[in-house]
């Protein structure tokens, strides 16, 4: 039997989620599709806002006509089609884009949708390379191609998997990163952390833009997971003819997060402001492209060059119980500060 976790239109209103844990047959595959079993699955920040209605891209598939959430996860394929041709039984493969859904024990995908990633690679670090590490290159690769060794870029919710590999990748590049945690009690450990893991510099929220450590200090680059008051922060920190990218919106989508853009920063400034999204990104590679960069992500995580962040595996149920999934969804969603990513492994994974 298989088992898939799917929910409901968002919210049931009591501030937990319209979860349900459904059982049903192993799907068989298409001609052209595969059969595979899920190996692991994080709740990333963006599959919270798609349980809450709030983002853009729906789920895609259903299981007893209710969503199946999961953008993101490694499985392994089990059975083929008598017509599928670059994909063999055995395996590892992540989605190509978001919306398949994850957070189930099996599932079919036809050929076209899944990209295999190197056995050698652990299922914890496939799991989240799609939306964690190639994230991250692309956000580099896409907006710091005029940067020179010794410029400092400054990343905001520097605790998140995502701002982890852009200060690991920044600095095999040879750049200063500025890490901005949200305002806390044990400010001075996280910072002890993020050190260790590749920051030149940890500020708190409220010192930005004016403290002492960002004078003289040529920031050419910006990147933005929060939006809002926050981005704003951000912008007041940076040089003339910096760049400005926004890639998430963790302080919630909607219409009261906004940046001001004055006539100060655009011409007086120059500062240029991009928008990034991952999916739009991804398009512009091919599938060797993009399978050649996760065997160098592999090799750099073998030998020391990426570090994986501390992440909360939460191993899914063997008795059919949802109650520790409603659990893990609703400690992702509580907001506490320090939380390590939280993934879902599987049975036999």
């Amino acid at each position: 039997m298989a088992e898939t976790l799917v929910f409901g239109s968002s919210s049931n209103g009591s501030g937990t989620f319209d979860l349900r844990l459904l059982k049903h047959d192993i799907p068989a595959p298409g001609t052209s599709q595969v059969l595979v079993k899920m190996l692991a699955a994080p709740i990333n920040p963006l599959d919270l806002l798609v349980l809450k209605g709030q983002y853009p891209v729906k789920p895609q598939r259903t299981e007893q006509e209710s969503s199946i959430p999961g953008y993101d996860g490694v499985a392994e394929i089990i059975q083929r089609g008598a017509n599928v041709q670059n994909l063999a039984e055995g395996d590892h493969v992540i989605l190509k884009k978001h919306g398949l859904g994850t957070w189930r024990t099996h599932a079919v995908f036809d050929q076209n949708e899944l990209l295999r990633v190197p056995k050698d690679m652990d299922v914890y670090t496939a799991s989240i390379v799609r939306m964690s590490i190639l994230n991250a290159y692309l956000l580099l690769q896409n907006n710091a191609q005029q940067a020179h060794p010794g410029d400092w870029i400054i990343v905001n919710a520097a605790t998140s998997t995502v701002a982890h590999f852009i200060t690991r990748l920044a600095r095999l590049k040879g750049l200063e990163v500025i890490s901005v945690i949200r305002d806390r009690d044990d400010a001075s450990r996280v910072s002890q952390s993020l050190r260790r893991h590749g920051s030149s510099a940890v500020l708190e929220e409220r010192e930005l833009p004016h403290a002492q450590v960002l004078k003289d200090k040529k920031i050419i680059l910006a990147y933005d997971a929060v939006f809002g008051e926050a981005g704003q922060r951000l912008i007041g920190t940076l040089s003339p003819g910096a760049i400005y990218v926004a890639y998430g919106f963790l302080g919630g989508l909607n219409a009261e997060a906004k940046i001001n853009i004055d006539q100060g920063l655009i011409f007086l400034k120059n500062i240029t402001f991009r928008g990034f999204r991952l999916s739009a990104a991804l398009s512009a590679l091919g599938d060797e492209e993009q399978e050649a960069l996760l065997s160098v992500f592999s090799k750099q995580l073998q030998e020391g060059q990426l570090t994986m962040p501390l992440l909360n595996p939460v191993e899914w149920p063997n008795d059919g119980s949802i109650k520790a999934l409603e659990q893990a969804v609703a400690g992702a969603d509580s907001g506490v500060l320090g939380q390590h990513k939280t993934i879902f492994t599987f049975r036999d994974a």
